[in-house]
């Protein structure tokens, strides 16, 4: 997909948000904003989320192009590093909260160091795990999409 959603013409990746791409996936995968900084943890958390179907944007380096990537897609889930750097990825969290995009995060910080705003957030700590983040992630979106089937069925979409 592309942009706000629009059919790719072929299963190359797409090149979108500063040269952050879309994983090729199949027809009507579920769409995945990732978020992390350390680059071999990025693309490993990318590899592991595209084996199992996600289309995944990222992994973006910084909040601005996160953000612009999550102004411009529908995402069905998101992986957030909770430090860039010298950034906190809070505004992207707040922005996809009020979208409905369901996250977890992923930090080698200890889980008092959430904002407390987030403190029902699922937490994974690095160095990673590929089935822990497998389990996490894919059980947070299962729980939102459970929750989320009546509410959409008779209101409009978020945009």
């Amino acid at each position: 997909y592309r942009g706000a959603g629009e059919p790719a013409a072929n299963a190359s990746c797409l090149k979108e948000n500063g040269g952050a791409s879309l994983s090729p996936a199949a027809a009507g995968s579920k769409r995945v904003l990732l978020v992390e900084d350390e680059a071999l943890i990025g693309l490993m958390m990318r590899d592991l989320l595209t084996d199992a179907g996600y289309a995944v944007s990222g992994p973006h380096g910084s909040i601005a192009p996160a953000i612009s990537a999550a102004e411009a897609t529908r995402f069905d889930g998101a992986v957030l590093d909770i430090n860039l750097g010298a950034e906190l990825i809070y505004p992207v969290a707040d922005l996809l909260a009020g979208q409905g995009v369901p996250f977890v995060f992923v930090t080698g910080y200890d889980e008092h160091s959430v904002d407390s705003r987030f403190a029902e957030v699922p937490i994974l700590q690095k160095p990673l795990d590929r089935r822990m983040l497998e389990t996490i992630f894919m059980t947070r979106l299962h729980e939102a999409a459970t929750a989320n089937a009546g509410r959409y069925a008779s209101s409009p979409a978020i945009a």
